[in-house]
């Protein structure tokens, strides 16, 4: 059973590349006169090197060099430097603040309970007053 299936995948494949082949063959044979009619390519087409080489000779790096285009220039880096810092310190902070508001967010800090201790006591003051009380009205 196996071999049928070989055999048959094989034949597949055959039949696909025998049909491809035959394309590409009666493609060529209609474009042959096509190709024939075409005229020669006699034009010698620059190298890049020739190109670049008269590109840099033509432009002259010093021609419009201004003092004040050169301070824009600089000026214009210099705010950018400067705005990208003020950004670094921005997010930082913001950071920062968020941390801040997690540690106080948490539920192990309360700030309503930063007396939780006296509290405690005057509950327990109060409590044992109340007993105090309660037991001397008995005894009278």
């Amino acid at each position: 059973m196996r071999d049928t299936r070989y055999n048959m995948v094989e034949l597949i494949a055959l039949i696909i590349f025998i049909g491809s082949v035959s394309g590409i063959a009666v493609i060529i044979f209609r474009k042959i006169p096509v190709l024939v009619t075409l005229p020669a390519l006699e034009e010698k087409q620059e190298s890049l090197f020739l190109k670049a080489k008269e590109k840099f000779a033509t432009i002259n790096p010093f021609q419009e060099f201004t003092f004040k285009n050169f301070l824009q220039k600089m000026l214009l880096r210099v705010r950018i430097l400067a705005l990208k810092i003020e950004n670094k310190v921005s997010n930082s902070l913001e950071k920062l603040r968020q941390k801040e508001r997690v540690k106080n967010d948490s539920p192990f800090i309360h700030r309503d309970r930063d007396n939780y201790w006296q509290e405690i006591k005057k509950i327990k003051n109060s409590k044992f007053k109340t007993r105090k009380r309660k037991h001397k009205k008995a005894l009278e």
